[in-house]
C-alpha cells in the first residue's frame, strides 16, 4: 500500500517511511480490508498535514504475540475532544474526504478482532493512530472472500 503513496508524499514535500521487522508479521483477517484500513490511515496522515511532515508506518510485534500497526506523523496535532474526535471532521469533506475514514477503519478493526487506538507512542511525533491485534483476540467475523 505504501508505494502508491510515495509520489503523493514527494509532490507534497512530505517524507514517508516504513519501520518493520526483518521477519514477516501476520495477523488473521481479510487482506483487502486490512489494506483498506491502512490506506485510510496513511491517506489521512498525508492529506491533513503540511509540507515537510514526516509520516511513518510501523509494524510492531509484541512479546506476548500481539501486533500493532501504527501510522504516525509529526504535523500539527489536531484539537480533539475526550473521544479523540477532531472538530474539523466536517471540514475534511470540503478538503476532498468524506470525514468517515476513521469510522471505517474502526469498523474494519472490530471485524478483525483488533482495536483502533489513538495515542502517541513516540515523542518525535504529534499524531499516531494504530491498529492493535491482542495476543488473545476476540473471534474475527468471517469476511467475504475476494472474487
Amino acid at each position: 500500500a505504501l508505494p502508491i503513496y510515495a509520489p503523493r508524499a514527494h509532490e507534497r514535500g512530505q517524507d514517508l517511511g516504513l519501520v518493520a521487522p526483518d521477519t514477516p508479521v501476520t495477523v488473521a483477517g481479510q487482506d483487502t480490508m486490512i489494506g483498506l484500513a491502512l490506506r485510510n490511515l496513511v491517506d489521512n496522515a498525508l492529506g491533513h498535514t503540511p509540507a515537510g511532515t514526516h509520516v511513518e508506518v510501523r509494524v510492531v510485534p509484541e512479546a506476548d504475540g500481539g501486533v500493532r500497526l501504527w501510522v504516525l506523523d509529526d504535523g500539527a496535532a489536531p484539537d480533539t475532544d475526550a473521544a479523540g474526535t477532531s472538530p474539523d471532521d466536517a471540514g475534511r469533506a470540503a478538503a476532498g474526504g468524506l470525514g468517515i475514514g476513521l469510522t471505517l477503519v474502526e469498523r474494519i478493526a472490530d471485524w478483525h478482532g483488533a482495536t483502533l487506538e489513538r495515542e502517541n507512542p513516540d515523542p518525535a511525533f504529534t499524531t499516531a493512530f494504530g491498529l492493535h491485534w491482542p495476543a488473545q483476540r476476540k473471534e474475527a467475523h468471517p469476511a467475504p472472500r475476494d472474487a
